[in-house]
């Protein structure tokens, strides 16, 4: 199977693996329990996706002239509308990884690592794996070392496939529990769930369950293990014509236990342990550099810095297989087509729509001054175009921000409300979009916060009807005022009167002041 554009027939599909989860539609919640993946894409928990099917159909107005409303015969996504067969569901595993620890960042150090891809193969390994040349002939079995973080297509066991359905069959089975206890659930849809997963896993025992499938091999005889192996390789060839002719019970689905990782090291110890970077050179595969395998987005080298290290050492086959550099820039917004793998051949091995991003890296001090030299005006120029971008980005980040806070101004103005002093300096301090993206929040504007005052005279008022602002603070001048003893308020009265006479002695004859006599009700002040 050399290209990776060709489609894999649904029927030979026995499991999906993801490693960017995504929540249920209908329930919510953020990992599906025993996920199933529709022939649209969406995934949905496997006891919602029955609720779903089984409710009551939706109404559709038919195109006869009358528009009387007619029952619809078939169920539709819910997100896409697109319309839901049962039987074409495919089961998912999600492969949990953070990709913040994945995602390279500008300013970080990256690890890159020398991949190696032969001429006509699909399948790319590190440099420093230990692999026989006949497995780029192969699909490789789920087990094999980097066979989830290299491979788009791998091939698994019936102990494998009867794990996954235990699994599934152990996470529903929790989540009943806690449906009972919590909401009074019965049920009955998870029972549902976990009945026709039996349904499969029998019907995946009474398929395989043959000679060929039952692994009954002594696991003490080596020459035993060789023979299922090569047999297990053969059966499974990567032509085209045999991939896709091939059904369900001779490609996916092999009961081959005794393989495990013996496989891997017999190949290894056969190979006299070497390198598959050394069985290859820049004639007969691809070299490139790559990092952040768990991440949805494949990163790789940027063109410039290869020719670096081409000229640095000579050949892609003489590179070091694995490179500590700092990141300067990182070019997303690419996507391969059929005109990138014509012109980056050793991209042709990721299908079309594959989304990529080239990594621009800092080689001073790691490579001599006498290489750089040549490229200095090329890189000179590289960093000219990433400020020019950067300012760029911070001028429609600027313009953005004063188009948003002129909208808001407007509409606060046509409800009536007047910006605070500290709310019109906030609009002024608010951060760059440089400080945004490092910080990695987003931008947003807040409303003054409420002052202890304030909160004290909304819990002692306790009035629910008083007028608020679009920010949620009382308006101004319905603010009931603060409860104060007898004595504190003549106390302010007093301020006040002797407030007043200062300021109108100007202009009047100066009184003789008054005494304000306060009685504190047979009470001590002090």
């Amino acid at each position: 199977m050399s290209d990776p554009n060709i489609h894999v027939p649904m029927n030979m599909v026995t499991r999906i693996l993801i490693s960017q989860v995504s929540s249920c539609p209908i329930c919510l919640t953020d990992v599906p329990v025993s996920p199933r993946m529709l022939r649209c894409g969406h995934i949905f928990c496997y006891s919602c996706l029955l609720r779903f099917l089984s409710s009551e159909p939706a109404m559709a107005a038919s195109n006869s002239s009358v528009h009387r409303l007619t029952l619809k015969s078939h169920k539709e996504c819910p997100l896409c509308f697109d319309v839901v067969d049962i039987n074409k569901t495919k089961p998912v595993t999600f492969s949990l990884h953070d990709e913040r620890f994945e995602v390279p960042r500008e300013g970080e150090d990256a690890l890159l690592r020398l991949m190696v891809r032969p001429h006509g193969s699909i399948m790319a390994v590190p440099a420093n794996s230990l692999l026989a040349p006949s497995e780029f002939e192969t699909i490789p079995w789920y087990y094999s070392p980097g066979a989830s973080e290299h491979a788009r297509i791998m091939q698994g066991t019936v102990d494998y496939m009867l794990s996954e359905y235990e699994r599934e069959i152990r996470e529903i089975k929790n989540t009943m529990i806690e449906d009972e206890l919590m909401f009074g659930d019965a049920g009955y849809y998870a029972k549902l769930a976990i009945s026709k997963i039996h349904e499969a896993m029998k019907m995946i025992n009474t398929t395989l369950s043959n000679d060929n499938y039952n692994g009954n091999k002594d696991k003490n005889s080596s020459s035993d293990d060789n023979d299922i192996t090569s047999d297990a390789y053969n059966t499974c060839d990567l032509n085209e014509t045999s991939i896709l002719a091939a059904d369900l019970e001779s490609v996916s689905l092999d009961n081959t236990p005794e393989l495990s990782y013996n496989t891997t090291e017999t190949l290894g110890n056969s190979m006299g342990s070497v390198e598959v970077g050394s069985l290859y050179n820049d004639s007969t595969a691809y070299f490139f550099y790559q990092t952040s395998f768990n991440s949805v987005i494949r990163y790789f080298l940027a063109p410039l810095d290869i020719n670096i290290l081409r000229s640095a050492f000579g050949f892609y086959s003489s590179c070091p297989s694995v490179l500590l550099v700092k990141i300067l820039n990182v070019v997303h917004s690419e996507v391969v087509t059929l005109d990138l793998q014509k012109r980056s051949k050793y991209l042709a091995h990721l299908p079309v729509g594959t989304e990529i991003a080239f990594v621009e890296c800092d080689w001073s001090g790691v490579i001599s001054d006498e290489v750089l030299k040549p490229f200095s005006e090329v890189l000179r120029e590289r960093k000219k175009k990433k400020k020019q971008k950067e300012r760029r980005e911070e001028r429609d980040f600027q313009r953005a921000r004063a188009e948003e806070v002129a909208q808001r101004d407007e509409l606060l103005r046509e409800s009536g409300y007047e910006l605070s002093v500290y709310e019109r300096l906030y609009s002024q301090t608010m951060p760059s979009s440089k400080s945004a993206k490092q910080s990695g929040t987003m931008v947003v504007m807040v409303p003054r916060p409420t002052s202890v005052l304030e909160s004290t005279s909304e819990i002692e008022s306790g009035s629910s009807s008083s007028r608020r602002t679009v920010w949620g603070t009382s308006a101004v001048g319905d603010a009931p005022e603060p409860i104060l003893d007898p004595i504190q308020r003549q106390l302010d009265l007093a301020a006040s009167q002797d407030h007043d006479g200062a300021s109108n002695g100007k202009a009047q004859k100066k009184k003789s002041k008054k005494m304000v006599l306060v009685s504190s009700g047979g009470k001590r002040l002090f």
